[in-house]
Formats: structure tokens, sequence, C-alpha cells
């Protein structure tokens, strides 16, 4: 691993995706892309598939500055993995908001690799309203610095929760999802990271279009090619996942 190279969280998703070209194309620094590694994830196929097309389109589109990325580095996430730190700084953001599980093990995975400036890309949401009460209202006044320098002052802490979150720089916290659309565009690689994969839950190999992300992207106007199921396949599909849990839940009894 080229130990100045940006350490990138990259999912195959829309921001990480930008930052990663945002790295190599505008800022003209290396980047190491690290995936960790979730097997229970659902999505797992469709992001890695989405990767492996966007690192063949950069190096089709910018054969100069493809060497800039470093082959993707993958983390197997072991959940059984103690640490108790992690885990009350978890629990302790649990009771005063919903936050998803994967902020739970992604901490634990960097401080199981020592990692302390894991580039971690979570959007500017144009209606600021829309996070009242969320986990990022809670972290977002802690942020300091723009872009790479954005991160947060650990030593300042007055609320040790925000500590699940010390290991990790916030590079386009400050950036909308609309404002990368046009930052790519002007850069030339917006018809790489189209490609993106966004949706948790996907059926028949297209998004579902019900899953937050899905939701997310239909409110901020869906940058990828993937287009999502019909509403009536996307709700026969819950009907049928609902039948299927019923159905583990009787056997098991």
């Amino acid at each position: 691993m080229n130990t100045d190279a940006f350490k990138l969280l990259w999912t195959g998703g829309w921001d990480s995706s930008f930052r990663l070209l945002q790295i190599v194309v505008i800022e003209k620094r290396s980047v190491q892309p690290i995936y960790v590694f979730d097997a229970e994830r659902r999505s797992l196929a469709h992001e890695i598939r989405a990767m492996k097309k966007m690192l063949e389109l950069t190096r089709s589109m910018f054969p100069d500055l493809s060497s800039s990325i470093g082959g993707p580095q993958f983390i197997f996430v072991d959940k059984s993995i103690g640490n108790t730190e992690v885990d009350r700084y978890f629990e302790e953001f649990r009771s005063v908001c919903h936050i998803g599980e994967q902020y739970h093990w992604l901490a634990k995975a960097a401080g199981q690799c020592g990692y302390s400036d894991l580039e971690l890309c979570v959007e500017k949401d144009a209606d600021q309203a829309a996070i009242a009460g969320t986990w990022l209202a809670i972290v977002e006044p802690y942020f300091s610095g723009v872009g790479h320098d954005c991160k947060i002052d650990v030593d300042s802490l007055d609320d040790e929760k925000i500590k699940l979150f010390k290991y990790y720089r916030f590079p386009v916290a400050h950036l909308t999802k609309r404002e990368m659309a046009d930052i790519s565009r002007e850069y030339g690689f917006y018809d790489i990271i189209k490609h993106s994969w966004f949706c948790h839950s996907p059926i028949l190999n297209r998004p579902c279009g019900q899953c937050q992300p899905c939701q997310l992207a239909r409110t901020n106007g869906n940058y990828t090619v993937h287009e999502p199921v019909s509403r009536r396949i996307s709700v026969a599909n819950r009907y049928l996942n609902a039948i299927i849990r019923r159905l583990k839940l009787e056997t098991e009894a």
C-alpha cells in the first residue's frame, strides 16, 4: 500500500466514487480504496460489480492517472470481535437517535486495523432540516476543516459518543450530491460515477426503489445508470419476503 495515498472507504456508491475520482483527477493525489466486506450485505455483488466497472472506465478515460488508484483492499468484517470502547460509543448513540449498524462494525474494523484517518464519505444534505434528529446532526458541529482536512477534533470532545467517528476524515461533508454532479461534469468523470450503486435491497439485479438509499436517490435526482424495478414488483417482493420471514419463524418455533 502507498503510505502517502489517501485511504478511502469505497462502497461503490455515489459519494465515495465521486471522492475517488476527485482525488486522482482534480487533486492529482494517490488513493487507496478500502472496501469493508460484509458477507451478509445483500448489495455486495452489485457494489463490487459497480467498482469494477468504474475502475475499467477510469483506466480507459484517464490512462495517465489510473496508476494513482491502488488496487482495492478488502477487509473482512468479523462482527464477533469485541471492542468495549466502540460498543459503548455506539450504544450511547443508539440511546438518543437511530444510527445504522454499519457504523458500529466499521469503527471496529478501523480500530482493529489501526486506522485513524480513513476517508468516510457523508455528503451535505441540501435540506438541512432533513438531518434534524439524526446522528449526522449530532456529529456535524464537531467537524473542522474542509475536504481531506475535515475531521473531528477528538481532544476537544465533551460528548464521548462522538468518538465513534474518531477514525475518519469527512472529505465531502461540505458538498451536496448535485454539487458533486456539477463538479464531475466539469472535470469529465460524470460518465464514470453514474455507474455507482446505491440500493441496499436489490430485486432482479435492479434497485428496489423502496429502501432509504433508493428514496434519497429519487429525492436528489437519480444520477446513476441503474433504474429501479417497478413499484408493482417492489411491493410484491416485499410481501414475498414477509411470507418467507414468517415461515422461517414458524419453522424455528
